[in-house]
C-alpha cells in the first residue's frame, strides 16, 4: 500500500456530484460529511457538452452574496 492509499481526501461536490449514488459511480466509496458552502463563488454554465448534461464550475467572483451550496464528502 502506497502512502496515497492510506490518505482520505475531502471532495466539496456541487451540482450532480451532490447525489451519493452518482458520486460512488464515479470515484467509488464515499461518504457525505454535510452541506457546505463555497462563499464568492457563482456556478458558471458555461462549458461545451456533448452528451446534453449540464456542465458548469464554481467560478471565483470575490462578491460577497455570491454562494454555491454543495456537499463535503471523504
Amino acid at each position: 500500500m502506497t502512502d496515497l492509499e492510506d490518505k482520505k481526501v475531502i471532495c466539496f461536490a456541487y451540482g450532480s456530484n451532490m447525489d451519493s449514488a452518482r458520486l460512488r459511480k464515479r470515484v467509488g466509496d464515499c461518504t457525505a460529511l454535510g452541506v457546505a458552502t463555497l462563499p464568492r463563488h457563482r456556478l458558471r454554465f458555461h462549458k461545451h457538452s456533448e452528451d446534453t448534461t449540464g456542465k458548469c464550475n464554481a467560478h471565483f467572483t470575490g462578491e460577497d452574496g455570491d454562494t454555491v451550496i454543495g456537499v463535503l464528502f471523504e
